[in-house]
């Protein structure tokens, strides 16, 4: 019987034992599950390269403390501490501003007060004597908001106007325009305006450098601070190239964005982009990037340890609940999802949890209505299989450094090799353990509908049709009760 070695050359004539160790067969494929955020650094920071890096160590020391990119981070890890982590830090657009607000106080406390301050979902406190004037009061939060240096805004009095303070996103971007000020609480006599939602903030940075750094480096979910068109057009082409044959890649992104049901819809109606999924910030109190973030770290830790599971009722961990009166109504976020903006709810309690987890996909290439890649879960599960797929296809047969012959040829045990009926019937195994892990359905119709052949014009070639039956999230039970209050044969509608 021949064997046909790896390493141990046939003219060896030196007398001894020759052993050679073949791993080829006992490796256990695990596909990785890394994360990336994308976010803009601050001066202080050390890391702008446009290279991803893994998040370890002092994150305010990498990307700056207060930055836009470290406050995504803390917000991911308190929900998701376990996963494989990175970074790519983004420098602000030169050419962008920075979104800003003026407060302005007029008056005098007429008693003492403790006044919340709350700026992008982050409380502070200040505290006001009577007596104090406004101009006192104005500086006096200024210095608060500054002391809290991991706040994405700075705080100043401009020269020549006590009674004013100037608040100001650190970054430059559109991303500052979803931080939102709040005062309550102010003692008599003493009174603000300007209070709301920064404004002027735009220019988001580029994020075309940041996908030539991350190169064919894989990533199964990337968290997207931005919304713009232009960042999700070079978002949105980088996963379709990922998921090509020849990058064989894969992955999604998760972003949120702040709007009403309507503007968000009008929003969705311009995408149509299966590999990326918007969640709805709508009422959330704090920025939509944070938002984005925790969803992020949900849908990561979901779907790696079950892709075909939905994500409903996870929580997003640390999100404020809205008012009540804030929350989306059913018919609301209904229409959204059928628009293509992911969901959330909130509980009795003011936990904020998903909804229903889908994509911006909405319409094939025939432009007619397709649900084919509405639920995250699609593309999750379908990644899942073809990375599985390849890798042990490449373990079994490739890395062994198998020769291809037809059916029926007699081929000694010691020689690796593979046929078309044996690498069916290896497809049709892996099948079944597909089945075990609940990611696919219908194993006898696979069988059935599988086509493993080599190629009539390359010998060195197998042709594989793979098709699949996903598992399918429960989404919706409708349940009909048809009550009586006396029952009769006749008024049930049943046969006599």
């Amino acid at each position: 019987m021949p064997i046909a070695f790896n390493a141990i050359p046939a003219t060896a004539r030196v007398p001894g034992t020759l052993v050679e160790i073949d791993d080829s067969l006992a490796g256990i494929t695990v596909p990785g599950r890394d994360v990336i955020l994308y976010g803009q650094k601050l001066g202080g920071g050390t890391v702008c390269d446009w290279k991803p890096r893994r998040v370890l160590g002092d994150i305010d020391a990498k990307f700056g403390r207060g930055s836009h990119l470290a406050d995504m981070i803390r917000a991911f890890r308190a929900a998701n501490p376990s996963a494989n982590l990175w970074a790519l830090a983004l420098p602000d657009n030169e050419a962008g501003q920075a979104a800003r607000l003026s407060l302005t106080f007029t008056g005098t406390a007429a008693a003492n007060a403790t006044v919340t301050v709350e700026i992008g979902g982050t409380r502070l406190q200040l505290g006001i004597a009577s007596g104090e004037d406004s101009g006192t009061v104005a500086a006096a939060l200024g210095d608060i908001i500054n002391a809290a240096d991991r706040l994405p805004v700075t705080a100043a009095v401009p020269e020549g106007n006590p009674d004013q303070l100037d608040i100001s996103c650190r970054h430059k971007g559109e991303s500052g325009n979803d931080i939102q000020v709040t005062l309550a609480g102010l003692p008599d006599g003493l009174t603000v305006a300007g209070a709301g939602w920064l404004a002027g903030g735009s220019g988001n940075p580029d994020l075309a450098p940041a996908m030539a750094g991350i190169a064919d480096q894989a990533f199964a979910f990337h968290g997207l601070p931005y919304t713009d068109t232009a960042s999700l057009n070079v978002m949105s082409a980088e996963l379709e190239s990922r998921w090509g044959p020849l990058r064989a890649l894969y992955g999604q992104a998760f972003a949120a964005r702040r709007g009403s049901p309507s503007e968000l819809l009008s929003f969705a109606d311009s995408r149509n982009d299966r590999f990326i999924s918007v969640l709805e910030a709508s009422a959330s109190p704090g920025p939509a990037w944070r938002r984005m973030a925790r969803y992020l770290a949900m849908a990561s830790l979901a779907l790696t340890n079950h892709p075909a599971r939905p994500l409903q009722t996870l929580p997003l961990a640390g999100e404020a609940g809205p008012a009540v009166e804030d929350r989306l109504t059913w018919a609301e976020r209904n229409q959204m999802l059928q628009g293509g903006i992911a969901t959330t709810t909130t509980d009795a309690g003011g936990v904020v949890r998903i909804g229903r987890a889908v994509s911006l996909w909405r319409r094939n290439a025939s432009g007619d209505p397709d649900i084919t890649w509405l639920d995250v879960t699609t593309a999750a599960t379908v990644a899942a299989i073809a990375e599985d797929m390849q890798a042990e296809i490449d373990r079994v047969f490739i890395r062994r450094r198998c020769i291809l012959v037809n059916d029926g040829t007699p081929v000694g045990a010691g020689i690796p090799y593979a046929t078309p009926r044996k690498v069916r019937a290896y497809l049709v195994g892996r099948y079944d353990t597909y089945q075990e892990w609940g990611w696919v359905e219908n194993a006898e119709m696979f069988k059935q509908l599988l086509v493993v052949e080599r190629n009539p014009t390359d010998p060195t070639r197998l042709d594989v049709r793979h098709t699949p039956d996903l598992a399918n999230p429960l989404a919706v039970i409708a349940a009909q009760i048809g009550f009586s209050l006396q029952w009769s044969v006749e008024a049930a509608g049943a046969p006599a």
